[in-house]
């Protein structure tokens, strides 16, 4: 068990984790994402089943190492969105999850993997230009860090930014081909989407499907932004309207942008201006238990 001890507001203890996956049966070896040194081969050769407790950012960083790897991974969502658990269907609290494992119930989960001049990275939820890059970097910019909140509070405070964000951001030139179509243009923000939802719970692919080896690309120009303000609007209203823009389905993606901050999944990279970046489904899927 991989286990981020600070994922959460109320989050499960180290030994609550255990005995719950104990009493199930399971012999269970625990590692604490916050300890450097983890040997990723050793964990991968010796285990039946990895699971990680955490949220999206710890489930994104061990997905990705592990793609490839041919062990099934069980997700205990125990962070603020958990888009990743919710795409796959997992959405009941850890103590109720386990019991109804089984290794023979799985669920495959493509991936992606972007390729730039800072060599290959592979992606569990998505990659892109513009405003939720900003997004992202501005928060790890913040000093001194907020303390944590409740998921819906943690949500609100991410959309709201965004919609300030949105009031003075500008479209920007982009390039992009998508499995050789041209859809290049000015946007504000540009996501090639592996599964339904990125950051705080934002639905911008929903007929993203994660098992069918393809991207959605979304692309958010002038003349979508006042959907995207409804949509953030209906976020902070509990309403949660579909994102009304259109969708462009691929699997192979070429982006070039004037913009120097791209992210993929959570970690956001400087590209060169004009760096050609190209995205596609990696060979190797992950499976995840499921119930």
């Amino acid at each position: 068990m991989l286990h981020n001890p600070g994922a959460g507001l109320s989050k499960p203890t180290k030994e609550d984790l255990i005995d719950a996956l104990s009493a199930s049966g399971y012999k269970v070896k625990y590692q604490s994402t916050k300890e450097k040194g983890i040997n990723w081969e050793e964990i991968s050769r010796s285990s039946d089943v990895i699971v990680v407790a955490g949220g999206d950012g710890t489930v994104g960083k061990i997905s990705r190492k592990l793609v490839g790897c041919n062990v099934p991974i069980g997700i205990l969502p125990v962070g603020t969105a958990n888009n990743i658990a919710t795409s796959i269907g997992v959405k009941e609290p850890y103590n109720t999850l386990i019991p109804r494992w089984s290794l023979s119930k799985k669920k495959k989960l493509s991936a992606g993997v972007a390729e730039g001049v800072w060599g290959r990275k592979n992606f569990v939820e998505s990659t892109g230009y513009g405003l939720f890059s900003y997004l992202m970097k501005e928060i790890y910019d913040d000093h001194p860090p907020r303390e944590k909140a409740s998921s819906e509070e943690e949500i609100n405070f991410a959309v709201l930014r965004l919609l300030k964000m949105l009031e003075e951001y500008k479209p920007k030139p982009y390039q992009i081909e998508v499995d050789g179509k041209d859809l290049s243009g000015e946007y504000l923000m540009v996501e090639v989407m592996n599964i339904k939802c990125i950051g705080p719970n934002l639905m911008l692919a929903p007929i993203a499907n994660h098992e069918d080896d393809e991207f959605e690309v979304v692309l958010i120009g002038k003349n979508e932004k006042e959907h995207l303000v409804d949509y953030f609007k209906s976020i902070l209203q509990k309403q949660h309207i579909y994102l009304n823009v259109p969708y462009h389905s691929g699997r192979n993606i070429r982006m070039q942008s004037t913009s120097c901050e791209l992210h993929i999944d959570d970690e956001v990279v400087s590209a060169t201006k004009g760096e050609l970046v190209k995205i596609t489904i990696s060979p190797h899927a992950l499976e995840f238990l499921v119930v």
